[in-house]
């Protein structure tokens, strides 16, 4: 049995000239469009489950609860488009979020600015319990510049954590700055996550997002800026890591610069896994947009998918079956282009072609990589002696991936053991080159994790 650090194994595994494909493993599909026309100059898309909500001018937002399937047309099952409060008083609004403080309870956090230039934050209920939407009460301000800091341009929220009552706001200007909504939105007070934003950056925020899991203390925020260079560094991305109130300063690889053919202009976090971002970048010069996987240390690969518009809004929003779909604002249409974004299953998906020995068609399931915990795996007596022939060109192999301490190491996503039966084929008859591609899409974005394990082949 061969047993290797993972971080040791080569691409190459052994010598030969054969390659294996390691490009992007995602499909974006267009499944069609929602209007918003409803609304005035669009801006600051938003979505919390199953509701979007869209900046309409200053003082207006559009609010729209979307059922969304793979299979079945785009549709608003209900929307309106709701004042917000303060218009009277000449107050305007700048940024907006929605969010959930319980699964029944829809609240905005709301970015404003008064008449003498102050800004605050304000949460502000949405009715949802009728057939039709409806703006509630403003429930709670806060208004504090010392603590919020200086310029605020965004607001951003969280999904639920699972915590009754209780919701993550943050918002940026020359400080990022983490608030608290307490008793269903009834309470709106700063916590002690504060950090300064980079004084390369204080040239404006583009994009703002957080990343965090369900129940789990730990969080990412992940930012896009404009910078005082120009050329190839002209924007930046930085990620801010944080765990309670504590927020820490971007160190270390936690930062990438982009030129300015790639204005980073959404950053989406996949609220099923909190390692998964993603993000839009805008090249000016043909008006197009482009989707990247987005992972902290590494500079940007192939793009998943080219849009030919500009993009400078777009959420993602799971359906009811746990599919994720993009939904992009199209400023030119005033519609919400909605996508389907699904995950290639690799070599698990694949069906490998035994031309030089027809007998092993029989082998069920026949895909090159078969996990061990889903599938029964074993061979049949008769087809072993015939793949452990002379006659027989094709490579087989068992993998099994331990942890420091020795036990079977989990998927990440599933939460299965890591144990796969790999057999080669015409097109790929390298079994560890199998299992490498394997390993990359399992564990993605996970190479720390993975470099303190072992591969026992």
């Amino acid at each position: 049995m061969d047993s290797r650090k993972v971080s040791s194994l080569s691409i190459l595994s052994d010598g030969s000239d054969s390659t294996v494909s390691r490009g992007i493993n995602l499909i974006l599909e267009k499944i069609g469009a929602i209007s918003v026309s409803d609304a005035v100059n669009p801006k600051s898309v938003r979505s919390s489950g199953n509701f979007v909500s869209i900046l309409s001018g200053e003082t207006q937002i559009f609010v729209a609860e979307v059922r969304l399937r793979a299979d079945s047309d785009c549709l608003a099952s209900r929307y309106a488009l709701l004042d917000l409060p303060g218009i009277k008083d000449d107050k305007r609004y700048l940024d907006a979020t929605i969010l959930a403080t319980n699964p029944a309870d829809v609240r905005l956090a709301l970015l404003g600015e008064r008449k003498n230039k102050e800004r605050f934050v304000c949460i502000v209920e949405v009715v949802t319990s009728g057939r039709s939407l409806s703006m509630g009460k403003e429930m709670a301000t806060y208004d504090k510049a010392s603590m919020l800091g200086k310029g605020l341009s965004h607001i951003v929220s969280c999904i639920w954590t699972g915590q009754q009552g209780e919701a993550d706001v943050f918002v940026c200007g020359n400080i990022l700055r983490k608030l608290k909504v307490e008793d269903n939105g009834s309470v709106l007070k700063p916590t002690s996550g504060r950090v300064p934003v980079p004084p390369e950056c204080m040239d404006g925020t583009i994009s703002i997002c957080v990343a965090t899991s369900a129940n789990k203390k730990g969080f990412s925020v992940i930012s896009s800026f404009r910078t005082k260079s120009a050329g190839k560094n002209k924007y930046q991305i930085n990620w801010f890591q944080g765990r309670n109130d504590d927020i820490s300063v971007p160190a270390g690889k936690s930062s990438l610069k982009l030129p300015e053919e790639q204005e980073p202009t959404v950053i989406l976090a996949d609220s099923r896994d909190s390692r998964a971002i993603f993000l839009v970048t805008n090249n000016g010069s043909d008006q197009t947009a482009s989707l990247y996987k987005l992972c902290r240390g590494r500079k940007l690969e192939e793009p998943i998918s080219t849009f030919p518009f500009p993009v400078s809004e777009a959420v993602f929003v799971t359906g009811g079956d746990k599919n994720l779909f993009l939904v992009a604002l199209d400023q030119s249409s005033l519609s919400l282009r909605v996508f389907h974004l699904t995950k290639t299953e690799g070599y698990r998906g694949q069906q490998p072609v035994w031309s030089a020995c027809t007998q092993l068609t029989t082998i069920v399931p026949s895909f090159h990589a078969v996990s061990c915990a889903q599938h029964s795996w074993q061979l049949q007596p008769v087809i072993a002696d015939t793949i452990l022939s002379p006659a027989c060109p094709y490579q087989l192999g068992l993998a099994t991936l331990l942890t420091g301490s020795g036990d079977i190491a989990t998927e990440p996503e599933s939460g299965i053991h890591y144990r796969l039966r790999l057999m080669g084929g015409d097109q790929q008859n390298d079994v560890i080159l199998i299992v490498l591609d394997d390993l990359e899409r399992t564990f993605e974005s996970e190479e720390e994790l993975l470099s303190s394990m072992t591969l026992k082949m």
